[in-house]
């Protein structure tokens, strides 16, 4: 999954070459989430550096997701 708000590692820039490279493999899924950074936490407007020194819990969404995904794998 990509962060939306994730300034590392911009999804515009990563996210095609992890769709490329995974291809039409029907077991892979790409997610964006908009609203995270690149440490997955929510956050609001433009993001910085300083707002990874917020504590924080990965956005409940994403648990949610990697949850159901963790289920698919017994």
């Amino acid at each position: 999954g990509f962060g939306g708000r994730d300034w590392q590692v911009p999804v515009d820039r990563a996210r095609p070459k992890w769709t490329d490279a995974l291809g039409d493999d029907p077991s892979a899924t790409v997610e964006t989430y908009d609203a995270v950074n690149h440490h997955l936490l929510p956050g609001e407007g433009e993001p910085t550096l300083d707002e990874y020194y917020q504590p924080g819990s990965v956005a409940e969404g994403i648990v949610d997701d990697l949850a159901a995904w963790a289920r698919t794998l017994g």
